[in-house]
């Protein structure tokens, strides 16, 4: 029989070397425990620090894509478009960034990739990730206009209360105006072009237009923003403002007053820069004015274009001098006047025709034709209305005057 205080001191001991051994293995325990909770905190902030490393990434990548496109929009070629987004990446990314950009014609990508930093997780032996990131923008370019409507604060810009008819052959028919008539279509009439473009909205439904216009478009540039009118001399007194019969050859000069043509006046004028200044260049009843090589200039109060009743202009742009491929401009610090094409004057004009600060008219039963290979027509808004009938045509690579004004529009957008 086993005494009970023996019994009691064996289980005493057994339980103190339980309890030692029980401690041991709570110490292993922890520091295992331990090692696993750090190296998930330190990975924890790691991976945080790479998020937000391709974050900043691809924000690169997407602006220096949209760069690229941009230029793209504008004519630029693949070259340049591709300069431009490895210029942007130089500027923001590391050294340590590898960048690939690519170009079509149409399209920029950028691909940009670097090994991650680490921080505390490189002291259990982890591997830093490689970083990657792609983006890709493109422009979606649209037809080469040659009407443009320049104005973004014009109630209207393009006006088509008309029973006639307007054809853009191979361009499109642009307005800037952001108001909800940017395109106002009323009227009988047709017109048809390459494309129908306005930034603001598209009013009334009575109109046949083709293509059907689109609402929210980017806006045209004014292709002329660096141009600035020549100067000029002071008004040459011996040059006539009147003529209203015979046959008469002009020469270039500053036609101060304007110049005002009727009756049975026919000018033909030598090339050159004619200035009409404080008074319009008007051409009414039966009068008639031709002229290659020329440029139309107006300057002052007063100093826009009329032609009206039956009469008739033939006018080509200048070929060279500091208003080449124009043939009749304004500057864009003139007042804000109105120009007209009416009654049944007939106009067949090769070139620019370049006032962003006229409101351009055509009525009555005008025939405005441009039927040469190219023509610009630009002015701060334009209106179409009664019979006449307007051709005109936006094929610069033909044409037979220099085509400076040529542009072609293109929004960007990012795909991925």
């Amino acid at each position: 029989m086993h005494h009970p205080m023996r019994i009691y001191s064996n289980l005493s001991h057994t339980l103190r070397l339980f309890v030692h051994e029980a401690r041991g293995s709570t110490t292993i325990l922890f520091a295992l425990m331990s090692t696993v909770l750090f190296g998930a905190a330190a990975l924890a902030i790691d991976y945080s620090k790479w998020i937000d490393r391709k974050s900043d990434m691809q924000a690169t990548a997407d602006s220096a894509a949209l760069a690229g496109a941009r230029l793209l929009a504008a004519l630029a070629s693949e070259n340049d478009a591709k300069a431009a987004a490895q210029a942007f990446i130089a500027s923001k990314a590391s050294s340590s960034t590898s960048p690939i950009v690519a170009t079509t014609a149409r399209s920029v990508s950028v691909t940009l990739s670097e090994n991650g930093s680490t921080y505390l997780a490189s002291v259990l032996g982890f591997q830093p990730p490689q970083i990657l990131v792609a983006s890709e923008a493109v422009t979606s370019q649209g037809a080469r206009p040659c009407i443009i409507a320049l104005d973004p604060n014009a109630p209207i810009g393009i006006d088509f209360s008309l029973a006639g008819s307007v054809t853009a052959i191979d361009c499109a028919i642009w307005s800037n105006a952001i108001s909800g008539t940017s395109f106002d279509l009323n009227g009988s009439g047709s017109a048809s072009s390459a494309q129908n473009c306005a930034v603001g909205g598209i009013s009334g439904s009575s109109f046949s237009i083709t293509p059907t216009p689109e609402g929210n478009c980017p806006p045209a540039l004014d292709p002329l923003l660096s141009w600035e009118p020549p100067a000029y001399a002071i008004c040459d007194n011996s040059l006539p403002d009147k003529l209203n019969s015979g046959a008469i050859t002009l020469s270039p000069g500053v036609y101060c007053g304007g110049l005002k043509l009727s009756g049975t006046s026919q000018v033909t004028l030598l090339p050159g820069i004619y200035v009409m200044k404080d008074g319009p260049l008007s051409v009414n009843t039966m009068a008639s004015i031709v002229g290659d090589g020329v440029t139309i200039l107006l300057t002052g109060p007063g100093s826009s274009v009329n032609f009206l009743g039956s009469s008739t202009a033939h006018l080509s742009a200048a070929t060279s001098g500091p208003t080449e491929g124009l043939v009749i401009a304004a500057g864009r610090g003139e007042p804000v006047l109105s120009s007209k094409v009416g009654g049944g004057a007939e106009m067949d004009i090769e070139g620019t025709v370049y006032l962003p600060t006229h409101d351009l008219s055509y009525g009555g039963n005008s025939e405005s034709l441009m039927p040469s290979t190219y023509s610009l027509l630009i002015a701060r808004t334009i209106s179409f209305h009664g019979g006449s009938q307007v051709v005109i045509r936006g094929d610069p690579a033909t044409s037979r005057v220099p085509t400076k004004a040529a542009m072609i529009l293109g929004s960007v957008r990012l795909s991925r």
